[in-house]
């Protein structure tokens, strides 16, 4: 075992589509792994064969109030051959006591496959399971009545978005800091992904942002809600609906999204989202000897959770 060195990305990308039978770019995994100028990357080797691959990516939360560092789960690989070795929790348990009390969480969201491993071995606590919402808008009829001129179509984002990031925030105990370098990083900068970002202004005041992007799944397309912030639940409706209009406009039948805000949730069924059945688990470890860190595990309307949050969207 032994950490990331520069050119090991190659052999990485190659595990990745050993592992998960597709293919990363390289362009993407820059973009991922190198945007922060310390990497936490643990690699199992075998020889000069790469067997196993952990990574955790720093992220700045805002916990309880508090701009606080942690990092992010992601990339659990290891070769099909060389499962049931403890490569994984070898890895993982290395690599997090490097990054301890720099990394103040570990969170991320487990598949089925990591998940038992996650909370056995590592000391996660599984926080939830995620039922991704869908809307069949074949029968929505809304474009003849909906007004949207308030709403527009932006390429970046300003540093207006700064306030309306802390102004958010303060009402849950865990949500990614959303600043104007993150989402620029996050949704304009993406090498392999195009995002639609709406923004929504009235009197040229800044009321909530949305970010969606069209994928296509065999012959047909779908498209994602990954991302959406606003000051209240009005601006949330009104930006849900042009997004379905959006939808309508390109003949795309299906809007999928995550939420777990109780309140915009039941928005989202109102407005006849239902539980797709698509679960996506959500858990995290304490990382540090902070005490305000103590009941990370508390009341779930507190956590603020989109598909932007995870690396898949």
């Amino acid at each position: 075992m032994r950490k990331y060195y520069l050119g090991d990305e190659f052999k990485i990308l190659k595990l990745f589509k050993d592992v998960f039978y597709k293919e990363m770019q390289l362009e993407y995994w820059k973009w991922r792994y190198k945007k922060s100028k310390q990497m936490y990357i643990n690699l199992m080797w075998d020889d000069e064969k790469l067997v196993g691959h952990y990574a955790l990516f720093p992220i700045d939360v805002i916990l309880n109030g508090k701009i606080t560092r942690t990092g992010f789960s992601m990339t659990t690989m290891t070769l099909k051959e060389y499962s049931g070795l403890g490569i994984f929790s070898t890895l993982a348990k290395n690599l997090y006591l490097d990054s301890f009390n720099d990394l103040n969480i570990i969170w991320g969201f487990p598949n089925n496959n990591s998940l038992h491993g996650f909370v056995k071995n590592l000391n996660w606590v599984h926080i939830c399971d995620i039922n991704m919402l869908v809307k069949d808008i074949s029968s929505e009829d809304r474009d003849a009545q909906y007004d949207n001129k308030y709403i527009n179509e932006i390429k970046r984002f300003s540093s207006e978005y700064n306030d309306l990031n802390l102004k958010v925030a303060s009402k849950y105990n865990f949500i990614v800091n959303r600043n104007e370098d993150y989402l620029n990083w996050r949704f304009v900068q993406n090498p392999v992904n195009r995002y639609h970002i709406l923004e929504y202004r009235r009197e040229n005041i800044l009321k909530g942002y949305c970010v969606y992007k069209l994928y296509k799944d065999k012959e047909s397309y779908f498209i994602d809600i990954v991302d959406i912030l606003v000051i209240d639940k009005y601006i949330f409706k009104e930006l849900i609906f042009e997004v379905i209009l959006k939808a309508k406009e390109r003949q795309i039948r299906y809007v999928n999204t995550w939420m777990e805000d109780k309140e915009l949730r039941n928005i989202l069924y109102d407005i006849g989202f239902i539980d797709s059945g698509n679960i996506t688990h959500f858990g995290m470890c304490k990382n540090n000897e902070m005490k305000f860190l103590k009941n990370i595990n508390g009341d779930l309307r507190k956590y603020y959770l989109t598909m932007s949050d995870s690396d898949v969207f």
